[in-house]
């Protein structure tokens, strides 16, 4: 392992506080409101992922897929593809979605 990603990894373990701090849930909440809208009330509908990039206005591929990645873990939606092209939001995602509004 380099020094580099040993002394990242000690950085993060000793000072847990330290770590860069970049939530991605309020972009998976609005990625998962996103995919209701386009849906139009339409259940187990796959919609693509440049449809959703392009309703949320956001291009940036890292962002996208910490959000889609963050809304997976928690259960709101699928991903469908490798690489991931196509989402499905799940009714977990949409409880969640109408929540935290």
């Amino acid at each position: 392992m380099p020094f580099v990603a040993v002394l990242l990894c000690w950085s993060m373990a000793v000072f847990p506080g330290s770590r860069p701090s970049r939530s991605y849930e309020p972009l998976a909440l609005r990625m998962c409101k996103a995919i209701y809208d386009i849906m139009e009330g339409k259940h187990s509908v796959w919609v693509s992922l440049a449809a959703v990039s392009k309703h949320l206005k956001v291009s940036d591929a890292e962002m996208l897929q910490g959000a889609m990645s963050h809304a997976a873990q928690r259960g709101w939606l699928m991903i469908g593809g490798h690489p991931a092209h196509s989402l499905m939001l799940v009714a977990a995602g949409e409880r969640a979605m109408l929540v935290k509004r």
